[in-house]
């Protein structure tokens, strides 16, 4: 529930208690969004989970002979249909787990509810979380000045050598802000010249922010990371239930 959550910003008809769950456990670690089907055990619980998306299939059978049978596709083991208790397939977010001890199959919405019940996270959130309109709200909109950045002229119609309207009234601010060469070749020019967004197909191996020795882009900071596999698009707009963006 922590390493592969599920889709909770955008679901309105999640339980309060559950969402400030999930919210708590995205502070605490880095959420991996798959796409992936896991299984996983510790000797007395057995269980998969499914990635937000549901990008993976997932089956499962459920027999009144005692066995839980999970795998990719119907049909891997031959079950007598009388024998069929429940059957099903993970959904996106859905977790199976068996416990061993109990010799139970704990349903997907109790097992989140427990967990959810257990600790005060929606109050251990209104305690800690810090956003940042609560920073920018703190301070009076008197003083919410932009600093001045030493170098930078403003831009003028009426220059006539097209200095301050050219290149060179803008590598003071370009510079302050962290825009490089490359940058403004490969990303920038691209967008003002063609309307479009550059692609391209490389790896990224650039240092974080945080531990780079060069000056970042503010939001640079803030970067989400994504899982860079080949799996078919996801529509934002569509699918805005599995997306945090």
């Amino acid at each position: 529930m922590m390493m592969i959550p599920e889709a909770w910003q955008n679901n309105k008809n999640m339980d309060p208690q559950r969402k400030a769950l999930c919210e708590y456990f995205s502070a605490l670690m880095e959420p991996w969004d798959g796409p992936a089907l896991i299984s996983f055990t510790d000797g007395r619980y057995l269980g998969a989970t499914l990635d937000r998306n549901g990008l993976r299939p997932g089956q499962f059978y459920i027999t009144h002979s005692g066995r839980v049978i999970l795998a990719n596709e119907v049909g891997v083991i031959d079950i007598p249909p009388e024998d069929v208790l429940k059957k099903g397939r993970l959904n996106p977010g859905m977790m199976l787990l068996v416990d061993f001890e109990k010799h139970v199959v704990v349903d997907d919405e109790v097992l989140k509810q427990q967990y959810a019940m257990a600790k005060p996270y929606d109050e251990w959130l209104k305690r800690q979380k810090i956003e940042l309109e609560d920073i920018l709200d703190s301070v009076q909109e008197s003083v919410r000045v932009a600093p001045a950045i030493a170098g930078a002229v403003h831009a003028s119609n009426d220059d006539d050598n097209t200095e301050n309207m050219g290149i060179y009234g803008l590598l003071a601010p370009l510079k302050a802000f962290g825009y490089t060469v490359e940058a403004l070749e490969m990303l920038l020019l691209p967008m003002a010249k063609d309307g479009t967004e550059a692609l391209g197909s490389m790896g990224n191996d650039t240092p974080l922010a945080v531990m780079s020795k060069r000056e970042k882009l503010s939001f640079e900071y803030f970067k989400q990371m994504f899982a860079q596999v080949t799996n078919p698009p996801i529509d934002p707009i569509r699918e805005k239930i599995v997306t945090s963006m």
